[in-house]
């Protein structure tokens, strides 16, 4: 088994070959999103937001290496938390998602809810498109879901927060 400096030794690496391009050492805010776009990432600019929030302690726009060694813990969380959410919202379009065109209509919840055996499919619609549907088209893209996750995500952030 790799003693720990040689686990953080190997993140490291991992890390500067896949974000640090120009090969200077520190990691620009560029070289994140640009790697997250040559990955198809869905929303590089979230992600890239993520690990500059978490990693990037001194906030001057970049992650230099003591940030990172100092943060090799963050950056598993960050991007575990990163799929987990990606492989949540895939789900839930899947499910909902019958005919595969990447939009999820009124009919489409409607008949999962009934399906599901749920009691009132008709005012669970109503209220899921109320709180989702954006541009009030009575379907839901994904681009739709994943603003309602993160708007969902930060009223709950903002709730356990203590209120000074």
């Amino acid at each position: 088994m790799a003693s720990i400096d040689e686990q953080v030794g190997e993140e490291l690496d991992n890390f500067l070959t896949k974000f640090d391009k120009n090969n200077d050492g520190n990691v620009s805010y560029d070289e994140v999103f640009n790697y997250w776009k040559t990955q198809k990432c869905k929303d590089p600019k979230a992600l890239s937001d993520l690990m500059f929030a978490t990693l990037d302690k001194n906030g001057d726009g970049i992650i230099s290496l003591s940030e990172f060694t100092n943060n090799t813990v963050s950056v598993k969380r960050l991007l575990a938390k990163n799929k987990a959410v990606e492989d949540n919202l895939v789900n839930f379009l899947l499910k909902f998602n019958k005919n595969g065109d990447d939009v999820i209509t009124r009919s489409e919840l409607e008949a999962e809810f009934k399906r599901s055996g749920h009691e009132n499919p008709k005012k669970a619609v109503n209220y899921i498109l109320y709180a989702m549907d954006a541009d009030d088209n009575d379907s839901l893209t994904m681009n739709e879901i994943t603003e309602s996750f993160k708007l969902k995500s930060a009223v709950y952030k903002n709730r356990q927060t203590p209120q000074q």
